[in-house]
């Protein structure tokens, strides 16, 4: 008897336990807040910077980011598929005249890198990495 009376009063109080914990104010969060980490401190979310090289460009750009730096690189404006090259970083994307080449890069390493148009046999510019300040 004393045994029920135990497992009963632990059944009340768990079920108790849940309603409350139901019941329980949670934080509001709005359309258009920043997202927090657990302490409750804004995210600050960035997008990285973004350059845009014209295939059809009378001469090659060059495109300069510090070192450490996040990159989107788009490459635009061909007649016919083919391929993009960042020469010496090993990346490679296709390249088509409805669909630009992105690179997203993170660049590390300080030198110059020509883009060139594989199938072309073409430089369209350079990528410039300058070393960190």
């Amino acid at each position: 008897m004393p045994q029920r009376r135990l497992v009963l009063l632990v059944a009340v109080l768990v079920g108790l336990l849940a309603v409350g914990a139901g019941l329980a104010a949670r934080p509001q969060v709005r359309a258009g807040d920043p997202p927090r980490t657990a302490d409750r401190t804004p995210v600050e979310l960035r997008s990285p910077p973004a350059k845009t090289l014209r295939a059809g460009a009378r001469r090659p750009r060059t495109v300069s980011v510090p070192a450490g730096e996040e990159l989107q690189l788009t490459v635009t404006g061909v007649d016919a598929p083919d391929v993009v090259e960042l020469a010496g970083l090993d990346r490679q994307e296709q390249i088509a005249p409805d669909t630009p080449a992105v690179f997203d890069l993170l660049a590390d390493r300080p030198g110059t890198y020509p883009v060139v148009l594989v199938g072309g046999e073409r430089r369209l510019g350079a990528l410039r990495v300058t070393p960190a300040r």
